[in-house]
C-alpha cells in the first residue's frame, strides 16, 4: 500500500481519474479512481483526500471491496490529514520557512546580485518596494536551484559509495511523493525535500538509487537501501511525521 508522500517507481499512466463516493460505516467518503498500468490495487490518503489506483482489468466492485476492507486505515488517515491542515504561507519580509531543517527568515537585499542564504536569513535580491508575487517567485526560484544542486551532490556521494555512476537528477513539483525512478534510469525528486534535514534528503536519494537495480519494494530492494543508508527505517518514519511541518508555498 502506498502512503502519503511516499515513493512511486514511476508515475502511472492514467486512463481515468474521477470522483466517486463510498460509504464506510456511517460515513460517506469521496475518492478518486485512477486506472493505471499496475498489478495491484493501491490506496493513497493525502491532503487532497483518498485516491484508489487499480489495474484496468479490476472491476469497480473489487476496488470498493478493497477500500471497505481498509476502512479503518482510510478513515484514520483522513482524520489525521484534516487535523494537519494548515493555512497558506504568508509571503512577507520576516516570515520564516525551513531550509534543510532549520528556519530562515525572509529579508530583502536590494544591493545583492543574487538571492542566497546568509546565516539565519534568506536574503532576496529585490528592492524594498517589491511585490508579493516577485518575492514568492524569487524565493521559489532559489529553493529549486538550491535543491537541484544539493540533490545532485548527494546522488554523486551515495552513488560513489555503491561503486556506480550517479544518475542525472531532475526536479518534480510533486506534493504526494518524494521521488520516482523510471525504468530508463531517470530519477525525479520533489524540490520540497529542500525543506528537510540533510539526512532525510540522503535517505530519499538512497531509496531512488536502489530502485535503479530493483524496480520494486522487495526485501532485496530494502537490503540495497540499507547498504547505502543503514538508518533508513528511522528516516522513513521521520519523513512521514515531518509532512505536517511543510509550508504550503
Amino acid at each position: 500500500m502506498q502512503l502519503p508522500l511516499d515513493f512511486l517507481l514511476a508515475p502511472p499512466r492514467v486512463a481515468d481519474a474521477r470522483h466517486r463516493y463510498i460509504q464506510l460505516g456511517g460515513r460517506v467518503v469521496t475518492y478518486r479512481l485512477r486506472r493505471a498500468q499496475r498489478r495491484t490495487i493501491g490506496l493513497v490518503v493525502d491532503r487532497h483526500g483518498l485516491t484508489a489506483s487499480a489495474p484496468h482489468w479490476v472491476a469497480l466492485g473489487e476496488v470498493e471491496a478493497f477500500i471497505r476492507e481498509k476502512a479503518h486505515w482510510v478513515t484514520k488517515k483522513l482524520d489525521e490529514h484534516e487535523c494537519r491542515k494548515t493555512t497558506a504561507f504568508e509571503w512577507r519580509v520576516g516570515a520564516t520557512l525551513p531550509v534543510l531543517g532549520r528556519p530562515v527568515s525572509l529579508s530583502l537585499a536590494p544591493h545583492a546580485t543574487a538571492t542566497g542564504l546568509a546565516g539565519e536569513r534568506l536574503e532576496v535580491a529585490l528592492r524594498q518596494d517589491a511585490t508579493v508575487t516577485a518575492l514568492r517567485e524569487s524565493v521559489l526560484g532559489f529553493l529549486r536551484e538550491h535543491a537541484l544542486a544539493l540533490f545532485g551532490e548527494r546522488a554523486e556521494a551515495l552513488a560513489a559509495r555503491a561503486g556506480r555512476a550517479a544518475p542525472a537528477i531532475r526536479l518534480s513539483n510533486a506534493k504526494t511523493q518524494w521521488g520516482s525512478c523510471h525504468p530508463d534510469g531517470r530519477v525525479f525528486l520533489s524540490w520540497r525535500l529542500v525543506h528537510l534535514d540533510l539526512h532525510l534528503v540522503d535517505y530519499v536519494v538512497a531509496h531512488e538509487l536502489a530502485h535503479l537495480d530493483e524496480m520494486n519494494h522487495s526485501p532485496r530492494f530494502w537490503r540495497a537501501v540499507e547498504r547505502l543508508f543503514p538508518e533508513w527505517r528511522a528516516a522513513r518514519r521521520e519523513l512521514r511525521e515531518r509532512e505536517r511541518m511543510l509550508p504550503e508555498l
